[in-house]
C-alpha cells in the first residue's frame, strides 16, 4: 500500500514537472510568434541629415542619398520618425515627437540634447529656455535643469525676438509679477514685484 502511494506521488510530481516544461515551451512559442509577426519583417527607420550644396542649407530625409554629404543619421527604431521642424541655433534642430513634445537634436554631432518640452529658445550657446505646459525654466546643454520649470515667462520679447537679458541674468515672471534671475544658477537677483507697466525699469537693470 505504501509502495502504491509512493508511486502515485512520484507520478503526480512527474506530471507537474512535465506540465511546467510544456507550459514554458508554449510561452516561448508565443514569444517567438509575436516577434515574427510584429518585428522580424519590420525595418528600422532613420532620418538622414545632409548638406545640400545646391541650396546651401540642411536637408532632412528618410531616404538615404549617397550623392549628398552626410552630417548624421537619427535612428527612429520601428516607430514613425519624428518630424523635422526647423533649425533653431547653429547645429541644433527641433524634431516633433507629438503635438506638444519636441526633441532638441544636435545634427552635427548626432546627439539628442533634450526631449519632452514644447518649446526651446537659446539664451546663448550654453543655456536654453524650455517650456512645459504653461511654465518655463532653463536647461543647459547637458539637459540639466538650471532654473526650475516654474516660471510663467522667462525673457522679454520684442517683435518675437528674445531680449531682456545680459551675460548672466534675465527677466522672468512669477505670480503675475516680473523680476530678474540668473539663468546660470536660478538665483533671484531682483524680487518679483514689478508689474508689466514697469518692465522698462527692469530692462534698465539688465542693460546696466
Amino acid at each position: 500500500m505504501k509502495f502504491l502511494t509512493k508511486l502515485k506521488n512520484v507520478n503526480i510530481y512527474r506530471l507537474v514537472w512535465v506540465s511546467c516544461i510544456f507550459l514554458v515551451l508554449i510561452i516561448i512559442l508565443i514569444l517567438v510568434m509575436n516577434y515574427k509577426i510584429n518585428y522580424e519583417y519590420l525595418d528600422s527607420k532613420y532620418l538622414y541629415f545632409y548638406y545640400c550644396e545646391s541650396d546651401n542649407q540642411l536637408c532632412v530625409t528618410e531616404v538615404q542619398d549617397d550623392s549628398l554629404d552626410l552630417y548624421s543619421i537619427y535612428e527612429c527604431g520601428y516607430d514613425d520618425c519624428p518630424t523635422f521642424t526647423n533649425v533653431i541655433n547653429n547645429n541644433y534642430v527641433l524634431l516633433r515627437e507629438k503635438e506638444d513634445s519636441y526633441i532638441l537634436y544636435d545634427y552635427m554631432n548626432d546627439s539628442i540634447i533634450s526631449n519632452g518640452y514644447s518649446d526651446y529658445r537659446f539664451i546663448n550657446n550654453n543655456y536654453i529656455i524650455v517650456t512645459k505646459g504653461d511654465r518655463q525654466g532653463v536647461i543647459d546643454l547637458e539637459n540639466n535643469i538650471v532654473v526650475d520649470i516654474s516660471y510663467e515667462q522667462i525673457g522679454w520679447y520684442t517683435n518675437g525676438v528674445l531680449n531682456g537679458y545680459n551675460l548672466e541674468d534675465i527677466v522672468a515672471k512669477k505670480n503675475g509679477k516680473y523680476g530678474i534671475i540668473s539663468f546660470e544658477t536660478g538665483e533671484v537677483k531682483e524680487q518679483f514685484s514689478y508689474s508689466e507697466d514697469r518692465i522698462e525699469t527692469l530692462l534698465v537693470f539688465i542693460e546696466a
